[in-house]
């Protein structure tokens, strides 16, 4: 059912609906050609070359890579790497495994996985009834937008393997293939621990929707718990690189909140936070996020749709994390999209797109300034963050407010809502 039903729809051409398939075929075909060209004549970044391929290798070989003694390579889950590894081995089709022949192989894997992405998103507004500029806007924006090649094929980032995942679990979810849905969204999870918030409150959407049984519950947990939780007792090197990476090693840097206890307290003022202080303040703030988002859906899972739960249930996760990127963002980002709402899109990405191009900016032309503790550094850190983080927390606001709106409709008594019918002529 498409979101406010009471709307006059808007009249589209009749050649746009009988061309439509032709020209998302020609948004997918420019979005690969332009990834391809920069894939091209970039080399991935250094994440690349010396974490991922590098990981990769071990496993190919048999070795266990959380004790290569790197953990900063390997702060992952184990289905992050085993993924990856699978993606490796279909890119060599069978022939000898280089570190060239497993580069190029995930390169190109991940420009394939951007197209997919882009190709999922709109079956899935397509399955919403989402109007047709905005489901052939989105898939436009994920194949086209700088900040998009910029997080995976200018700068390596197996995210996108990730949020195939993701997007795959909304379209399901949406078709009402409840099991195989929450299966995908576990697995998403179990990838990049980003979703881990959306999983319970998924479920307690469905609940109050009269659709969860004990089956979809387990395809919901069981498989994140098997591939991330389980292996911490079983899996020798993955507690000390996946836990204690995370969560007791400072970062050398961050566009997280945080930036302000790690980098620019320290240097204007010279006051330090411990470690644990930080962590504290990161799980408190958490937890009181979830917790207000987490009464909301209960309180509106009319109101609420796949994506909203998805993307409030990434970015309360992602707000207050005591370590951020631009790349981590994506994961809000994109189910934000799939509500295909262009207008409040717009409200988002622009700070999102400014954030990424002043990044990309200042590490390809003034990293000095990132890396160095001086005050013109700290300050283009400073306004990359807000900008960062303001994008996120306009998802978290937009999806509340529309969700509000609706459910005033929904509640709204029938002679109420007879002024918003179409007038007869």
């Amino acid at each position: 059912m498409p979101r406010f039903p009471l709307e006059l729809p808007l009249q589209t051409p009749q050649w746009l609906l009988r061309n439509e398939r032709g020209i998302l075929l020609l948004i997918l075909s420019l979005g690969c050609l332009v990834q391809i060209i920069v894939t091209l004549f970039t080399n991935g970044g250094g994440d690349l070359q010396y974490a991922y391929v590098p990981t990769v290798m071990s496993i190919l070989h048999g070795q266990n890579p959380y004790l290569s003694g790197q953990p900063w390579n390997t702060g992952y889950p184990p289905f992050f790497f085993l993924l990856l590894g699978g993606v490796a081995l279909l890119g060599s089709l069978g022939g000898s495994m280089t570190l060239a022949t497993v580069s190029w192989s995930l390169r190109i894997g991940l420009v394939i996985g951007h197209v997919v992405l882009g190709g999922l998103a709109y079956l899935t507004l397509r399955r919403m009834k989402i109007d047709i500029l905005d489901r052939l806007a989105v898939p436009a924006l994920i194949v086209l937008l700088p900040s998009f090649y910029q997080m995976g094929e200018v700068w390596f980032h197996a995210d996108v393997f990730g949020l195939v995942l993701l997007v795959g679990a909304v379209y399901l979810l949406c078709a009402e293939r409840w099991i195989t849905g929450s299966l995908l969204l576990s697995l998403s999870a179990a990838f990049k621990i980003h979703p881990i918030l959306a999983l319970p409150l998924v479920a307690i959407w469905l609940f109050r929707k009269g659709r969860l049984s004990l089956t979809i519950l387990g395809a919901l947990f069981l498989p994140f718990l098997s591939l991330t939780v389980v292996p911490l007792q079983n899996l020798p090197g993955y507690y000390g690189s996946f836990v204690q990476q995370n969560i007791s090693v400072r970062p050398s840097w961050s566009f997280s909140p945080f930036i302000l206890a790690y980098k620019v307290l320290p240097s204007l003022s010279n006051i330090e936070f411990s470690t644990m202080l930080v962590n504290q303040i990161w799980i408190l703030l958490t937890i009181a996020l979830f917790s207000f988002v987490l009464g909301f859906a209960w309180r509106n899972p009319n109101s609420l749709q796949v994506a909203d739960i998805v993307c409030v249930g990434v970015a309360v996760w992602l707000i207050p994390l005591r370590q951020l990127f631009h790349y981590y963002a994506f994961w809000a980002i994109i189910p934000f999209m799939l509500r295909g709402n262009l207008k409040q899109m717009t409200l988002a990405l622009l700070p999102f797109e400014a954030a990424c191009d002043l990044a990309a900016y200042a590490w390809t032309v003034r990293p000095d300034w990132v890396l160095s503790q001086q005050s013109t550094g700290l300050l283009l850190s400073m306004l990359d963050m807000i900008l960062l983080v303001a994008s996120i927390a306009a998802c978290v606001f937009l999806v509340l407010r529309t969700s509000i709106l609706e459910q005033r409709i929904i509640e709204a008594p029938i002679d109420r809502l007879e002024v918003l019918a179409p007038v007869p002529s």
